[in-house]
């Protein structure tokens, strides 16, 4: 299998964290990220080795960037371009390795 996503998001919502004020801990809280552009691609390849052994395995590469992001990053009131930034949870890359084997136990089923 072989797909391809592209996604254009306006206004989309984030958390941050930023140092408290006077220092002690931190605050969090949502704000509006602006416009975050996202696409990739994944791929799904299942190999059956044998009747009982299968091995599956897919790829994915993300590329997800913010294409207009204003953010008070020191904290001190003054919002600056933070596009630099890297998106949470969407890792460049993904990779996942499957093997499964099915034992047979006569009339009781099997295990996998």
């Amino acid at each position: 299998n072989l797909a391809g996503f592209y996604t254009n998001y306006d206004d989309l919502q984030t958390v941050q964290t930023r140092p408290a004020v006077g220092g002690a801990g931190f605050d969090t809280f949502v704000e509006n990220a602006g416009k975050v552009e996202i696409k990739g691609v994944e791929a799904e390849l299942t190999a059956i080795i044998t009747p009982q052994f299968r091995l599956s395995a897919s790829v994915g590469y993300l590329d997800a960037k913010y294409k207009e992001f204003i953010s008070d990053l020191n904290n001190d009131g003054i919002g600056e371009d933070a596009t630099f930034l890297d998106l949470p949870r969407a890792p460049k890359w993904s990779i996942n390795v499957n093997p499964s084997y099915e034992t047979y136990l006569s009339d009781f089923g099997s295990i996998l």
